[in-house]
């Protein structure tokens, strides 16, 4: 299955930082289940690679899927659409 990342930006309410972005992201496990939950493996830029936990949801409107993984240890999070 391939994924596009999103980028997410707080600037509308911070002021703007240079933040790493994710590059690469692996999901094992996933099912097309909604809020079903999978394990996120995350690259960014600056090289770390963190393992989130993922939560699955549908777009009922659109007809889409994504994956919102997030790590509470490292505050670090990835939003990516399933493109099927």
């Amino acid at each position: 299955m391939e994924y596009n990342i999103r980028h997410l930006s707080w600037f509308k309410r911070r002021d703007p930082t240079q933040e790493p972005r994710p590059i690469k992201v692996e999901i094992n496990s996933i099912e097309l289940v909604n809020n079903s939950y999978c394990d996120m493996i995350v690259e960014y830029d600056d090289g770390k690679v963190f393992e989130f936990d993922g939560r699955v949801n549908i777009n009922e409107i659109k007809n889409t899927w994504t994956v919102h993984g997030f790590s509470s240890a490292s505050g670090r999070q990835c939003f990516v659409d399933v493109v099927e």
